[in-house]
């Protein structure tokens, strides 16, 4: 499972990505860390593979502070 961060680009800034993926922490949770390089709305796209395999797919739109 893996959440891919995207922030689009704005003014003279290009696009910022950061991929994070999330180990399974028992009970149906995963968890994982990664960075937000700065504030704003990041669309979050969140993804999840068995064995190779894509099962499905979810995007939301993050604001970070």
């Amino acid at each position: 499972m893996s959440v891919l961060l995207v922030m689009p680009p704005m003014g003279q800034m290009g696009e910022m990505r950061n991929e994070v993926k999330l180990k399974s922490a028992g009970a149906g949770k995963y968890t994982g860390s990664g960075n937000v390089m700065m504030a704003g709305k990041w669309n979050a796209t969140i993804t999840v593979k068995q064995n190779g395999k894509h099962l499905g797919q979810n995007k939301i739109v993050l604001t970070a502070a």
